[in-house]
């Protein structure tokens, strides 16, 4: 994948995962968000940025991080984080640090969120395409579904490179299913409920090489029944290392 550009939304929560054991022991690390900003940009000014274990987590301490400046310019005395221009043309700006000691600490998660003001945020183009090379990825679903839901009881997941995506094959994928309960004998993929509250789904793997293979498209489809749908809230896609 190379890049996600944000092109609207009220409520901005971007989280990212991975696990300390893939990482080298006793060592500190640094995660960064690298990004650019279209000209029409909006309400980016600022966000709260934390990196923290998921097992430290304490439930309602969500919000709690570093402020950090997305589209504000620096001025005299003012505290919090502020991006700076990377060589490469992109921005870059530090949300934390955390120590890995020996990888037993589980997940490391790194968020940069902003829910209070309820105003339509969009032009926030983010870097996605430093994924670990000679690693295998599995992508996620996140999502809800709201009590009214209505036809989504399945649909076709699929995870490929767009360089070997073949006309005419849109539809070849796993059936995964939504908001129907697992019976016996029942081939697909079914979600399960998260510690966060949000269902996941997995929509396939990917190995990335050495990173020469260009975008990954992931995508979930249903477009047979041509019946009307509603109900699904999507958080986003999660993609960790297998």
């Amino acid at each position: 994948m190379k890049v996600a550009e944000l092109i609207k939304v009220c409520w901005l929560d971007i989280t990212g995962k991975i696990d300390t054991k893939r990482l080298t022991k006793k060592t500190s690390f640094a995660a960064y968000l690298v990004f650019k900003l279209t000209d029409e940009h909006q309400q980016l000014e600022k966000a709260i940025a934390s990196v923290r274990f998921v097992k430290e987590k304490v439930e309602g301490t969500g919000k709690e991080g570093y402020t950090v400046f997305i589209s504000k310019t620096k001025e005299e005395g003012e505290a919090g984080r502020f991006p700076y221009l990377r060589s490469d043309g992109w921005m870059e700006i530090k949300l934390g640090e955390f120590f890995n000691n020996l990888g037993e600490d589980g997940e490391v998660e790194m968020k940069l969120m902003e829910t209070d003001d309820f105003k339509w945020k969009s032009g926030l183009i983010i870097d996605t395409k430093r994924l670990t090379k000679k690693t295998s990825f599995a992508a996620y679903l996140v999502f809800k579904l709201t009590d009214e839901h209505q036809q989504l009881e399945k649909a076709i997941a699929s995870v490929r490179f767009v360089k070997e995506k073949v006309e005419g094959t849109g539809k070849e994928g796993y059936t995964v299913f939504i908001s129907k309960t697992k019976e016996e004998g029942e081939n697909g993929r079914f979600p399960y409920l998260r510690s966060d509250g949000w269902m996941e789904i997995k929509l396939g793997e990917f190995f990335n090489n050495l990173g020469e293979y260009g975008e990954v498209e992931m995508k979930l489809m249903e477009t047979d029944d041509l019946k009307w749908k509603s109900g699904l809230i999507v958080k986003g896609i999660d993609i960790r290392p297998n």
